[in-house]
């Protein structure tokens, strides 16, 4: 039989300090109501994805991602609205079926610039970053007018100049309001679009 024997009682008087041990595991965060949220680490796993967060009152909490939320391209430090279910083991969780996660939700984008963008990535562009400043600028009502040609003749392989003319004219007409609101007239308008038209032609060939 051996008998252990210590030199002194130290290893039983010394206090140990599980204080902070106790804060890193502890979670308040409840995620059944929308938050704002840090994410804290991103743990990427084969069917989900763990994300830690903490919010503005310090609170923490632990959420899984799943479906097509795994696409979300999140990362340390990132700032995101959430609003999670629990699912039957009690774990906070966003799946096809339930939960909201919105990445850098202080960065605001219009319907109407993302439903633009799906025909026009330059005008939704150029409208979201100037905005407020004068819709009604004669400049960008010409280049938008003339980027419409230009895409129009390009899809559609038009290389006649009276064919671009044409298609010129539809384009303003289907714009007179646009036109209206910076002061531009119609034979103004055309008469820059003119000028892109016989060099597009000219490029072509």
């Amino acid at each position: 039989m051996y008998k252990l024997c210590f030199q002194d009682d130290e290893l039983f008087t010394d206090e140990w300090d599980f204080e902070g041990v106790e804060e890193d595991i502890k979670e308040d965060l409840d995620l059944t109501i929308i938050q704002r949220c840090e994410v804290l680490q991103v743990t990427h796993q084969p069917s989900r994805m763990e994300i830690k967060l903490k919010n503005n009152k310090k609170e923490k909490g632990t959420c899984l991602i799943e479906g097509v939320w795994m696409n979300t391209p999140l990362q340390e430090g990132e700032i995101v609205s959430i609003l999670a279910s629990r699912n039957a083991s009690g774990s906070f969780v966003i799946n096809n079926t339930s939960g909201l996660l919105s990445l850098r939700p202080d960065h605001l984008i219009s319907t109407t610039s993302v439903v633009a963008g799906v025909f026009c990535k330059r005008k939704a562009v150029l409208q979201e970053r100037w905005r407020g400043i004068d819709s009604a600028n004669t400049a960008m009502t010409v280049g938008i007018l003339i980027h419409e040609l230009v895409q129009k003749a390009l899809t559609s392989d038009i290389l006649d100049v009276k064919e671009l003319r044409t298609q010129c004219d539809d384009i303003i007409k289907d714009s007179i309001q646009m036109l209206y609101d910076c002061g531009i007239t119609e034979s103004e308008a055309r008469a820059n679009m003119d000028v892109y038209s016989e060099s597009k032609v000219e490029w072509a060939y």
